[in-house]
C-alpha cells in the first residue's frame, strides 16, 4: 500500500515536471515570436518613413523648389500664399560647393516679383530633410590627363572627379569651353561653345550631358554677350537618400532657370543625356 502511494507521488512529481518544461517552452517561444514581430514592424515602419520622408523633402534650387525627379525642368519663384508661407517658411539642411553648410531657418514671403519669392537664408541647394546627401566629395584635376590630350586645343578644360554610385570607381565630369574674340582665328567670327561631358575612371565617354553650341545670347555676337557652360554650376547630390549621387546642371537659357538632374548607376546614365541648350528667345 505504501509503495503505491510512492508511485502516485513519483508519477505526479512527473508530470509536474513535464507540465513545468511544456510551459518554458511556450512562453520562450511566444516572447520571441514577439521580439521577431516587432522587429520586423520596426524594419518596415523605417522603410515606410524613408519613403514617406523622400516624398515630403522640399528640395531647393537657389530658393526655389525642384522636383526630386530626373530630367530637365523649368524652376522659377512660388506664388505667395498661406499654404505656401506654411509649407517654405521651415528648417532648412544646407550644400554648396560640395559641402554640408548646417541647418537654417528659411524665410518666404518676401516679394521678389508681382506676387511670387524665393525661400531666402538658404544656400545654393537646401532641403528639409536630414541624411548624409553629400556621402562622397568630388576633388578637381588640375592638369589635363594625358589620355585627353587631344582636347588641349580647346580654350579650357574642367574637370572634376568623383565617385557617384559608390561602387569604388570614380567617374569624371569634364566642361570643355572654346572661346575665341572676332578676328582671332579662321574665318574671323567669335566663338562661344561649351559642353560637359561625363567620362568613366579611365577617362573614356559615358555620355554628352549638355551642349551649348551657339554661346551668344540672343545670338548677339559681342564679348559681353557670351555663356559658357561651368562646373561651377553643377553639383552632386544624393538627392533621394539611396546613396547614389545625382548630377545637377543649372543649363543657361534666353530668359529664366532650368536644371537637369542625372543619375549615373551600374555603367548606364538615367535622366536627360545629350541635351542642346539654346539662349534664343
Amino acid at each position: 500500500m505504501e509503495n503505491k502511494k510512492l508511485l502516485k507521488r513519483y508519477f505526479a512529481i512527473i508530470l509536474l515536471i513535464i507540465l513545468v518544461v511544456i510551459v518554458g517552452i511556450l512562453l520562450y517561444y511566444e516572447k520571441n515570436y514577439k521580439k521577431t514581430t516587432s522587429q520586423e514592424n520596426v524594419v518596415n515602419n523605417k522603410s515606410s518613413d524613408a519613403k514617406l520622408s523622400i516624398k515630403e523633402n522640399i528640395l531647393l534650387y537657389d530658393g526655389m523648389e525642384i522636383k526630386i525627379g530626373l530630367g530637365i525642368q523649368d524652376v522659377s519663384e512660388m506664388k505667395i500664399g498661406a499654404d505656401s508661407n506654411k509649407k517654405y517658411n521651415t528648417t532648412y539642411y544646407n550644400y554648396e560647393n560640395g559641402k554640408y553648410e548646417g541647418s537654417s531657418q528659411g524665410t518666404f514671403g518676401e516679394e521678389i516679383y508681382e506676387g511670387f519669392s524665393v525661400v531666402q537664408n538658404v544656400k545654393k541647394i537646401a532641403m528639409t530633410q536630414q541624411y548624409k546627401a553629400i556621402p562622397r566629395e568630388y576633388k578637381e584635376i588640375y592638369e589635363l590627363p594625358k589620355e585627353l590630350q587631344d582636347m588641349s586645343d580647346y580654350s579650357s578644360v574642367n574637370i572634376h572627379q568623383i565617385d557617384l554610385d559608390g561602387d569604388g570607381k570614380t567617374e569624371n565630369l569634364l566642361c570643355y569651353t572654346v572661346n575665341h574674340k572676332k578676328g582671332q582665328i579662321g574665318d574671323g567670327e567669335p566663338k562661344a561653345s561649351s559642353g560637359i561631358i561625363l567620362l568613366d575612371c579611365n577617362y573614356k565617354k559615358i555620355e554628352d550631358l549638355v551642349t551649348l553650341e551657339n554661346g551668344f545670347w540672343a545670338n548677339q555676337k559681342q564679348e559681353e554677350n557670351k555663356v559658357f557652360l561651368s562646373l561651377n554650376d553643377v553639383d552632386y547630390i544624393d538627392v533621394d537618400n539611396d546613396a547614389i549621387m545625382e548630377i545637377i546642371i543649372k543649363i543657361p537659357t534666353y530668359e529664366g532657370t532650368k536644371i537637369s538632374i542625372v543619375k549615373y548607376e551600374k555603367g548606364k546614365v538615367k535622366g536627360e543625356i545629350n541635351y542642346q541648350a539654346s539662349l534664343l528667345p
